[in-house]
């Protein structure tokens, strides 16, 4: 086993088949666990979604206790190496906007526009603001980031030695299978050019992730960033709710 694991190709297959089996059996067993729940759990997609990433750390951790010759701290979990935060902080809110900004105006104007795309787009409303903070904000960080940073990412590092652009391919990766991961809004958006403006978003903020994981060899600061993403493409509804 540790000797595949050392296997660049193979791993990534692994890694893709990993990836893959813990998202569907998740989505599976979670439609079935929220049946046995009140009704609001059931219809409520911010409310489904605890028990769907609640199962992501489940099989994770399932995933790091069976696989041989790694700890827990192989996997991240543990307290990072110094870093600066302060940094971590306005890169993440100015690559957050800033891209933002690009791909709105790359896809959702320019391409959509140019499509004359008029499909349904858009997330279904929380009906809540302090759910979205609850829900989105801090518990699917939490739960993604130790399946895509602290599982996947760790498996990954296999690919540190080949570099593109100054990160890592791991780093690269990483993000690329986060993006990638988002291409399941087409369950509640019928637009394509939504759905690609989501994905692009998710993989910048997911390479940005993947970098901080690296750097400080820890899935926390990665979490840091993954909630600062969230909350810095949250503006608008931040704003809404203010002056609402």
């Amino acid at each position: 086993m540790n000797k595949l694991l050392k296997k660049p190709m193979i791993v990534l297959i692994l890694v893709l088949i990993l990836g893959y089996v813990i998202y569907a059996s998740s989505g599976k067993i979670s439609s079935q666990l929220v049946k046995l729940l009140p009704e609001i759990f059931q219809t409520d997609f911010y409310l489904k979604n605890i028990s769907l990433k609640f199962l992501f750390v489940v099989f994770s951790i399932v995933a790091m206790l069976l696989i041989p010759k790694m700890k827990f701290s192989d996997f991240g979990l543990k307290l990072p190496k110094k870093i600066n935060y302060f940094k971590l902080i306005w890169q993440t809110v100015a690559l957050t906007i800033g891209s933002s900004i690009v791909y709105g105006l790359l896809i959702m104007v320019l391409l959509r526009n140019f499509f004359g795309d008029t499909s349904e787009m858009g997330f279904p409303d929380s009906g809540s603001f302090l759910k979205t903070i609850i829900t989105v904000w801090l518990w699917s960080s939490i739960c993604e980031e130790i399946l895509n940073r602290g599982l996947i990412q760790s498996l990954l590092n296999v690919f540190k030695k080949y570099k593109f652009c100054r990160l890592t391919l791991s780093v690269w990766l990483s993000g690329i299978i986060f993006g990638a991961m988002h291409f399941s809004v087409f369950k509640f958006s019928s637009s394509i050019f939504f759905v690609l403006f989501i994905v692009c978003g998710a993989t910048t903020l997911g390479v940005l992730a993947a970098y901080y994981r690296e750097k400080s060899e820890s899935v926390y600061p990665a979490i840091m960033v993954h909630i600062l993403g969230n909350v810095a493409g949250s503006f608008p509804l931040l704003i809404k709710a203010i002056l609402g």
